[in-house]
């Protein structure tokens, strides 16, 4: 009775972290009027679970995080459990935004929103063209998806055990000489903790719907023992003009061995945006996880061994 009286948001159950807006179409071509709530606060809105019990708890990036988000709100209390982390996209093309739940050693439920920092510093000449190719963006992640061109592990945390990905992004100018179907030229790509230098590839151009390129370097593989507070670089170059970078991006490694790092790693890429520490309180913050929201209505979908929807 509740899918016929409420057929809401179906396709919803899909991927709308790629592309809310073709979700949308969808549901504005296949559904009434009535049955859309186009003017709700949440109507854009697209959350991706990103934690997984019984395995992400353990992890002490997670940990860390959610004791320096407790301690930015005021509050005196530690982390008892994280119950769950959800990315946020509020529209197409978003920001993707962190909401993280706990529960503290006094029995307090808070949530958070929190912003993933970028530390992108692109060359101050202003000169991003490589053979008619304009370089628009730099940014990092891990659990990279070739298909859709995008990190899952959507906070942008590496560890000693994670693959690092690097993607550019190019736009096409006038001035390109065609070269097949390539949507990105030729680059080099160099590695270094601090000042000295790792590793240097070479990444050929890419075919790309998104004018993406790409990089991976294993962490786990390159570096061993990390107990410092050192910064991590990556540099892109024009094989053409290799004495000075296009864009450097910088990264912290977080291990069990440089606990003691972890909250100014954290100080400088996340930001505390907003909090609340009371069920009431989160349910009058639109980004929480509580707040009303009618896509949520039917969370799993049809239960075979109930035989109803839930």
């Amino acid at each position: 009775q509740k899918a016929i009286s409420k057929p809401t948001y179906f396709a919803r159950k899909f991927d709308s972290m790629v592309d809310i807006e073709s979700i949308e179409a969808a549901e504005l071509q296949s559904m009434s009027p009535d049955k859309l709530e186009l003017n709700h606060p949440t109507y854009h809105f697209a959350f991706a679970n990103i934690f997984k019990n019984g395995i992400d708890e353990e992890k002490i990036h997670f940990r860390s995080l959610a004791n320096y988000a407790l301690e930015s709100s005021g509050s005196s209390q530690k982390s008892q459990k994280i119950v769950r982390i959800d990315a946020l996209r509020a529209y197409h093309n978003a920001q993707i935004e962190i909401v993280m739940k706990l529960e503290t050693t006094g029995g307090s439920d808070f949530e958070f929103l929190i912003h993933r920092k970028s530390h992108v510093k692109f060359s101050d000449n202003n000169n991003l063209e490589v053979n008619g190719y304009l370089l628009k963006e730099m940014t990092y992640g891990t659990k990279f998806e070739w298909k859709e061109e995008i990190c899952r592990e959507y906070m942008g945390f590496v560890t000693d055990k994670d693959i690092l990905h690097t993607r550019l992004e190019w736009q096409a100018t006038e001035r390109v000489k065609k070269n097949g179907d390539k949507t990105s030229p030729e680059m080099i790509f160099k590695y270094r903790k601090e000042d000295k230098i790792l590793e240097k590839t070479s990444v050929k151009p890419y075919d790309s719907v998104f004018g993406g390129q790409f990089d991976s370097w294993n962490v786990g593989k390159k570096l061993s023992n990390i107990t410092t507070c050192d910064s991590f670089f990556v540099d892109v170059f024009n094989p053409s003009a290799p004495e000075s970078s296009l864009a450097t991006l910088r990264f912290p490694v977080y291990t069990e061995q440089n606990v003691e790092c972890h909250v100014d790693y954290l100080r400088e890429f996340f930001e505390i945006v907003d909090f609340c520490s009371s069920e009431d309180a989160c349910q009058e913050k639109v980004w929480s996880s509580t707040y009303p929201d009618p896509k949520s209505d039917i969370l799993v979908g049809y239960d075979s061994d109930t035989k109803t929807l839930r």
